[in-house]
C-alpha cells in the first residue's frame, strides 16, 4: 500500500489518510506515458509535414497507383521564369496551417486557348523544383488535396522546356497515414481538367 494525503472538507488542510491501492500506481504511470506517446507521436491524428527535400523521387522511383493512361498530348511545351530574388509562397496543409516556402519562380505554358503558369516550390538540398497543382479533376478522380509535379531538370530562365503531366504524382499523405498533405496553392488552381499523371483510387471512377 502506498501512502497519500487528501483534502478535509474541500479546505486546503492536508492530512494523513487512507491509503492506496498498490495497483492504483501503475495504472496511473500508464496514463502519463500514453499522453507523452500522443505528444510525442501526434497519436491524436495530426501528423507533422514531411520535409521537401525528403519527397524528392529516387531514380528507380514508381508508384503503386492508378494512373490515366499516358499520352503525348499532355507533354506541354513550357517556358520557364526565374524570379529576380526569391519569393514566398503560403501553403496550407491539410489541418488548414499555412506554410511559407521559397519560390524561386514560376512556368508558364499554352493549353485549351490560353496562358496558364504555375509557381515552383524551391526544394532545400536538391537541384529539383516542386509544383504542388489542382485543376478541374481534384476531389473528383484525383486527390482532393491537390498533386505534386516535379521538375528535375530546372532550365535557366525564359528557356522553353517540356512539361509532362503524365509525370503528375500523388501526395505522399494518399498512401501514409502519418504524412501530412500540402494543398495546392489558389495561384497553382488549373481550371481545365489534367486527365493526366496519378489518380486517387479512393476518388477515381469511371463516368
Amino acid at each position: 500500500m502506498i501512502p497519500f494525503k487528501r483534502f478535509s472538507n474541500h479546505r486546503f488542510v492536508w492530512r494523513e489518510s487512507s491509503t492506496l491501492p498498490v495497483h492504483v500506481a501503475p495504472i496511473s504511470l500508464f496514463l502519463i506515458v500514453v499522453v507523452a506517446l500522443g505528444v510525442s507521436t501526434n497519436l491524436w491524428g495530426k501528423w507533422p509535414l514531411v520535409p521537401l527535400e525528403a519527397l524528392v523521387p529516387k531514380p528507380a522511383h514508381s508508384f503503386d497507383t492508378t494512373t490515366y493512361a499516358s499520352s503525348d498530348a499532355w507533354k506541354i511545351a513550357a517556358r520557364y521564369e526565374r524570379f529576380e530574388g526569391t519569393q514566398t509562397l503560403s501553403v496550407q496543409d491539410a489541418t488548414g496551417t499555412t506554410h511559407q516556402y521559397s519560390s524561386p519562380g514560376r512556368v508558364h505554358f499554352y493549353a485549351f486557348g490560353q496562358w496558364h503558369q504555375l509557381q515552383a516550390l524551391a526544394v532545400p538540398n536538391s537541384d529539383s523544383l516542386l509544383v504542388v497543382f489542382s485543376d478541374a479533376t481534384t476531389g473528383k478522380t484525383t486527390h482532393p488535396d491537390g498533386r505534386y509535379l516535379w521538375l528535375h531538370a530546372v532550365p535557366e530562365s525564359g528557356v522553353r522546356f517540356t512539361l509532362d503531366f503524365n509525370a503528375a504524382e500523388n501526395a505522399p499523405c494518399i498512401s501514409a497515414s502519418k504524412v501530412m498533405c500540402l494543398v495546392a496553392p489558389e495561384v497553382n488552381a488549373l481550371g481545365f481538367y489534367v486527365t493526366a499523371g496519378a489518380m486517387s483510387d479512393r476518388f477515381a471512377r469511371v463516368d
